[in-house]
């Protein structure tokens, strides 16, 4: 389907892909830039190295409102390829991601109610989650401050807006 979009819609630049399906990435990339060299693919996700080991060409990440220096890190290398070296960071944020997902009482697992809540830990205030998600409650909100906090990677992160 998005090759038949790329032949019928002229300025198609490319597209952000969430499914964190892999070979459908490929396929993407590998398919888009035969059809129109300089296609681009966003990661719609927090996984930058394995995207940017495929192809892709950056992301929407949601945990740089938490973590933008990791992010940054993570994404400097992805840009020079130096895919090794960023892994043990990405592990960073795949721990962060599944913190930040797990969190919530409203039993949606989309992790808007942690990364609301992990931002404000961060010194970045964003108010609660609109309904249907629920904000944390009292007691899952302070122990998932705690998991925020005893995360060691976050130590050198800047807090405050």
């Amino acid at each position: 389907m998005v090759m038949q979009l790329i032949e019928r819609v002229p300025n198609l630049a490319g597209v952000v892909d969430a499914s964190l399906d892999f070979v459908f990435m490929e396929e993407v990339i590998s398919g888009g830039r035969r059809l129109r060299p300089g296609f681009q693919l966003l990661a719609g996700r927090d996984y930058l190295v394995s995207a940017a080991a495929l192809g892709g060409n950056g992301a929407i990440v949601p945990l740089a409102g938490i973590a933008p220096k990791l992010l940054r890190r993570v994404y400097d290398l992805c840009r020079q390829q130096k895919f090794v070296e960023a892994r043990g960071m990405q592990e960073d944020i795949a721990h962060l991601h599944h913190l930040v997902r797990e969190a919530g009482a409203s039993g949606l697992k989309d992790g808007l109610a942690g990364i609301k809540c992990a931002m404000a830990v961060m010194g970045r205030e964003c108010g609660v989650p609109r309904p249907p998600v629920r904000p944390l409650g009292e007691v899952e909100r302070g122990r998932f401050e705690e998991a925020v906090q005893a995360l060691p990677f976050l130590k050198t992160e800047p807090r405050g807006w």
